[in-house]
C-alpha cells in the first residue's frame, strides 16, 4: 500500500507539528455554481449589484446588517455585509461564505420547499 503525501491532503509538518491548511475558496461565476456549494463554503465570486429587485427570502445573519441584490448571468442572489455595498450598477469581486437558506413554500398551502443560496461578504473590491 502506498502512502498519500501530506500535501495532497492539505496537511504539512512545520517544526514537528502537523498543520492543516485552510482549503482555497471556491471560485464561482454563476448562480448555478453558487447553488452547487454547501452552506458555509468559502467562496470568491464576481457579480453585478442589481437595480432590479427580485423577490427573495431574507436571512438577516447576525453582524451583517447591510444587504444588496446581485446579478449573475443566470440568476440573482442576496449579499449580506457589515458595511454598505456600492450602489447599482457596479461590478464586484466578493469574498465570503455561502449561506443556504430554506425559504419555505413560495405559495400558501404548498408543500414544496424552496432553497436559496445567498452570500455573506467578508470583503469585496469594485471592478472596472
Amino acid at each position: 500500500m502506498r502512502a498519500t503525501p501530506l500535501a495532497m491532503l492539505g496537511l504539512s509538518v512545520i517544526g514537528g507539528i502537523l498543520s492543516c491548511a485552510a482549503p482555497e475558496p471556491a471560485r464561482v461565476t454563476t448562480y448555478a455554481g453558487l447553488a452547487a456549494l454547501a452552506d458555509g463554503t468559502r467562496v470568491v465570486t464576481r457579480c453585478t449589484v442589481s437595480d432590479v429587485l427580485w423577490q427573495h427570502a431574507i436571512a438577516n445573519p447576525a453582524g451583517y446588517p447591510e444587504m444588496a441584490y446581485v446579478d449573475f448571468p443566470d440568476g440573482q442572489s442576496v449579499v449580506y455585509s457589515k458595511t454598505p455595498i456600492p450602489a447599482a450598477p457596479c461590478r464586484l469581486e466578493l469574498q465570503g461564505k455561502v449561506l443556504v437558506l430554506d425559504a419555505g413554500p413560495r405559495e400558501p398551502g404548498s408543500k414544496e420547499r424552496t432553497t436559496e443560496w445567498h452570500l455573506v461578504a467578508e470583503s469585496w473590491i469594485e471592478l472596472p
